[in-house]
């Protein structure tokens, strides 16, 4: 059996910042010279809920700590996830489970 993680490139630097005001600040920057991105608020929640973590149930992950519907943001975050992939930001790894 197989899953899909999405992981940090090899290429690409990421500092996370939360706190209670807030949740999830995140920095990252393709190296070695750029260009660096500031992902805060939602994409910031986005990216600490996809980064190594697997694609299945993302969008319910984003929802609890949003406070909204899957069914109301699914496009939005499917969306970003791919532009991120995009931008090399995010790249996406099948990874055998084992079973």
């Amino acid at each position: 059996m197989s899953r899909w993680v999405y992981r940090l490139p090899r290429d690409v630097a990421a500092v996370v910042e939360a706190d209670e005001v807030h949740p999830a600040d995140v920095y990252l920057a393709k190296l070695p010279t750029g260009p660096l991105y500031a992902l805060t608020g939602v994409s910031g929640l986005i990216w600490t809920e996809v980064a190594g973590q697997p694609e299945a149930g993302l969008v319910e992950r984003v929802a609890v700590r949003a406070e909204q519907k899957p069914a109301a943001i699914e496009a939005q975050v499917k969306a970003f996830v791919s532009e991120l992939v995009s931008l090399g930001l995010l790249e996406r790894r099948e990874t055998d489970t084992g079973r």
